[in-house]
């Protein structure tokens, strides 16, 4: 017989070739074995990443103080199939009354903006937030974004007035798993949005 070693971080590529897989972190073997159980610990590896702690200022009247990012299964994590939606929660406390605020998440690729979201996107209204400790979740659909990685800002902020608080550059992965155009386009990924839209085709009279 004759063996083939396939080195990829395409793990749609990885479920369909191999039936064993080997998992490496800086050089040394993780974890051998069946290749979804070794997809599965791949995929937990990014929990160190996937919630951030940040210190109090005591000095803003309002300031985020965790962010978390949760997979489809309620598990932290910043590695996200493609084909499953994401939650990034957000804390935050107010430390004195704030009128009109905006909470709104920025995801970035490359340097270049894809996504700037905001809460007030369904309402047109901003936010009054009383005194308390605060915390907001934002679903990613799947298929929102394409494989990659991308970086993502939270801003509370004023808008056109002033900003609030902001938390900056953090990195979100989106794995190719389970992905029907990965295996049309045989890997290739291109563009930076993965929506999938509605066709449909009906065949005209001669």
């Amino acid at each position: 017989g004759r063996t083939i070693l396939f080195v990829s971080h395409n793990m749609s590529a990885v479920q369909n070739l191999c039936t064993k897989t080997m998992l490496l972190d800086k050089g040394k073997i993780v974890e051998m074995g069946e290749t979804n159980k070794v997809i599965d610990r791949y995929l937990g590896n990014a929990k160190m990443n996937a919630v951030i702690d940040f210190p109090e200022n005591s000095s803003k009247d309002i300031q985020i103080s965790r962010i978390a990012i949760y997979n489809s299964k309620r598990e932290l994590s910043a590695r996200i199939a493609i084909s499953e939606q994401c939650m990034i929660e957000i804390e935050f406390s107010a430390r004195i009354a704030i009128d009109g605020a905006l909470l709104s998440l920025l995801i970035y690729a490359n340097g270049e903006m894809l996504l700037w979201s905001s809460e007030s996107d369904k309402t047109a209204e901003l936010t009054n937030y009383a005194p308390g400790r605060y915390k907001t979740t934002i679903t990613l659909p799947s298929f929102l974004l394409n494989v990659g990685t991308y970086f993502f800002d939270v801003r509370l902020h004023k808008p056109w007035v002033m900003l609030l608080d902001e938390k900056t550059n953090l990195p979100l992965e989106i794995l190719d798993v389970n992905n029907p155009k990965s295996k049309i386009l045989r890997g290739h990924h291109p563009g930076k949005l993965a929506a999938v839209l509605d066709y449909k085709t009906v065949r005209l009279p001669s």
